[in-house]
């Protein structure tokens, strides 16, 4: 009995405090926990170094992944700043990766090589902050210009997977004189059935995008209210290595290292409905949706630490540009917890 008196007092002051330091009560905070389901495609892309418009390599990964994560909201007057934090946990099965070359350099348009493979999500980060300032247009109607930043951090690996091969880079990827993976044969030397089956690819890729744009918000009824938002991505950056397993010459493991960075103005659009549904003056539930994506894929530099089949001490400009695009639409619902 002592100690519910003891915090019964205690809350009384600190709410006593609170009135008086804010006293118009202008300042109000919020957390809310969120769980989403994103679906998506991140893709790379390698360019003939001859022939820079033309593709030499394309890799598609899947991010097909539940997040979970919480966003915090501070709002004093008519600023808000708003951050935010989600990730994977742990690792899923994340769709399909698929491998694609056109090695014919006298026909660009020819696929030669297509590989496709389960891929896994090892580990995926969000991080987010931005601040907004809220315009009423009219009792139902607002207006918020936005500046955010965003930070994403994705690692996959694709380890089983089935591809055809041409054998003479002249011919389509499914034409009958491919080689098809994987492929059992009679190995004389070792006097048994030998499989052959294609060697692992990871890749893990930073994010960083600076987005401008702004939000409305309409309040039609008293307990549901819309808002859509609307951000341009004025810059943003990528740094990704993505690495092939491989065997060299004398039949031992070693890895491929791809090195890519990439720089972006003005490519990369977010567009995001989302309704709210007030429980009560604590709790308020939000569904969001959201669609990101590239106009055209983001340019920049390749570089590797292997030379044919030749491991290098570091890495070296390979005088080929890289590619970066994105695709993701993402679902989240959010329970807002209003502190005060």
């Amino acid at each position: 009995m002592k100690k519910l008196s003891t915090l019964i007092l205690l809350s009384f002051f600190a709410t006593a405090a609170s009135a008086q330091i804010f006293p118009d009560k202008k300042l109000h905070v919020s957390v809310v926990p969120i769980f989403s389901y994103s679906v998506g495609q991140l893709g790379e892309e390698i360019y003939y170094s001859a022939n820079p418009s033309k593709r030499i390599s394309e890799l598609e990964w899947e991010r097909n992944i539940f997040l979970f994560g919480a966003n915090a909201d501070i709002k004093y007057r008519q600023f808000k700043w708003s951050i935010g934090a989600a990730s994977s946990l742990f690792e899923q099965k994340s769709g399909d990766m698929r491998d694609s070359d056109w090695l014919n350099e006298s026909d660009y348009s020819m696929k030669t090589t297509y590989s496709v493979g389960t891929n896994n999500a090892v580990a995926n980060y969000e991080l987010t902050t931005s601040f907004s300032y809220d315009f009423d247009a009219t009792s139902f109607v607002s207006f918020s210009p936005i500046i955010a930043v965003m930070y994403d951090y994705d690692s996959f690996e694709r380890r089983d997977a089935e591809g055809w091969y041409s054998s003479d880079r002249k011919h389509w990827w499914y034409d009958d004189s491919s080689t098809h993976y994987p492929y059992t044969y009679w190995n004389d030397e070792k006097g048994r059935y030998v499989t052959r089956r294609l060697a692992g690819i990871d890749i893990f890729r930073h994010s960083l995008f600076t987005w401008l744009g702004f939000s409305t918000k309409i309040k039609p009824f008293s307990k549901v209210n819309f808002d859509f938002e609307i951000l341009l991505s004025p810059f943003s950056y990528f740094y990704a290595i993505d690495t092939h397993h491989a065997k060299n010459t004398n039949g031992e493991w070693w890895e491929k290292h791809y090195k890519m960075k990439q720089l972006s103005y003005f490519n990369f659009l977010s567009l995001s409905p989302r309704v709210n549904f007030i429980i009560n003056s604590i709790f308020e539930l939000s569904l969001e949706t959201s669609y990101t994506f590239n106009f055209e894929s983001a340019r920049g530099s390749l570089f590797l630490d292997f030379w044919e089949d030749d491991p290098q001490d570091e890495f070296y400009k390979s005088g080929q540009d890289s590619g970066m695009s994105l695709e993701n639409f993402t679902v989240t619902l959010g329970i807002k917890i209003k502190i005060f």
